[in-house]
């Protein structure tokens, strides 16, 4: 059996001690702006292939084997319903890496005309 799906969904779990350690920084500093803007970018664009890929495999899945393998009443209906929400979730986080690119955009804009004061702040005691 495949277990690389594990692997992904442990990945996914690794965002969890950034965010609390961020939520607790009254005031970041520029480059922290910018560079959370830039893993926010890759990390939507990485779930907008996943779920696009998902939602390929959902519409491919074999619904003659699926209904050898039911034990009740319309799997094959959930899977249709499944694959159209995973799919309109791969285009919301589309326009959601669009947004988060603009975002990433006017963060370099702003550090590109400040002062070297405010890109970095002295590290804080973990």
């Amino acid at each position: 059996m495949n277990t690389h799906w594990k692997r992904c969904i442990a990945g996914a779990t690794r965002w969890q001690r950034p965010c609390a350690c961020q939520a607790r920084i009254p005031q970041p500093s520029l480059d922290e702006l910018h560079a959370f803007g830039s893993a926010i970018v890759a990390t939507l664009a990485q779930l907008s292939h996943l779920s696009s890929v998902v939602a390929d495999q959902v519409g491919r899945f074999d619904e003659q084997e699926l209904e050898r393998a039911t034990i009740s009443d319309h799997p094959a209906d959930e899977l249709r319903i499944a694959g159209a929400h995973l799919a309109r979730l791969g285009d919301e986080l589309a326009a959601a890496v669009t947004d988060a690119t603009r975002y990433w955009t006017a963060m370099e804009s702003v550090d590109l005309h400040t002062s070297g004061d405010l890109r970095a702040r002295p590290e804080l005691e973990p």
